[in-house]
């Protein structure tokens, strides 16, 4: 098994060099609204058999790289007031 490193990923598991989440709540009142950002950076993975296949970005390496990726997460909402009561 080889070693890990970061932004290098080793059988299907990697440690990104930078992982970062970013969240902003808001609420006037009823309405509420929240946005989370969330960014990973690039790795680069071994090819292992598929060295000489075109997925694999680096083929005399071995290598491929993936990407650095950015999610955004939006989520809106609305307080429900209560105007009923309950009974036992």
């Amino acid at each position: 098994m080889q070693p890990r490193a970061v932004g290098v990923e080793v059988n299907d598991a990697g440690l990104p060099r930078w992982s970062n989440n970013l969240g902003l709540n808001w609420s006037m009142g009823d309405p509420t609204a929240a946005w989370t950002l969330r960014h990973i950076s690039d790795m680069t993975e071994e090819c292992g058999d598929t060295a000489s296949f075109p997925v694999c970005s680096d083929q005399t390496a071995g290598t491929n790289h993936l990407g650095s990726t950015t999610y955004h997460d939006l989520q809106v909402g609305w307080k429900a007031r209560r105007y009923w009561v309950a009974r036992n």
